[in-house]
């Protein structure tokens, strides 16, 4: 039985699943602690993390060649080029589903092996800035 966790991320998702854009790559739920949850969307150059940590939904994404580069949703489209998608911190499923999809093209392109050199090079910059917002605050 899949958790109400992967069934929301189903939904919200559910044109992106529906096309093929995005497959669910694994998910994993914990009733025990809290309802706990992460579901993982493939694309075809990159992946989306939703995590559900005590009620709070965050999104990360990294590219699909190297699984250990996760950063927020927010920072990685802001570094493929959209301006100011969102704070980063909290999502809802939906708004992580509303972004991805409005900003499909963007991230795809972004991730991809002609893209992601640059990416990269701008994410650095941006966990540096965010770093130093840290630092300050």
């Amino acid at each position: 039985m899949d958790s109400p966790f992967l069934e929301e991320v189903r939904a919200a998702f559910k044109g992106l699943l529906r096309r093929g854009a995005v497959k669910v790559g694994w998910s994993a739920y914990d009733e025990q602690a809290f309802g706990n949850a992460e579901v993982v969307l493939e694309g075809q150059y990159f992946l989306i993390r939703l995590v559900r940590d005590r009620g709070d939904v965050f999104a990360d994404a990294c590219p699909v060649s190297t699984s250990d580069e996760w950063r927020p949703l927010e920072r990685v489209l802001n570094a493929v080029g959209v301006a100011s998608p969102h704070v980063e911190g909290l999502l809802s499923v939906v708004e992580a589903a509303y972004l991805i999809n409005a900003h499909f093209d963007a991230l795809s392109v972004g991730m991809s092996p002609a893209g992601i050199a640059e990416t990269r090079r701008r994410l650095e910059e941006l966990d540096a800035e965010a770093a130093k917002r840290a630092e300050e605050w």
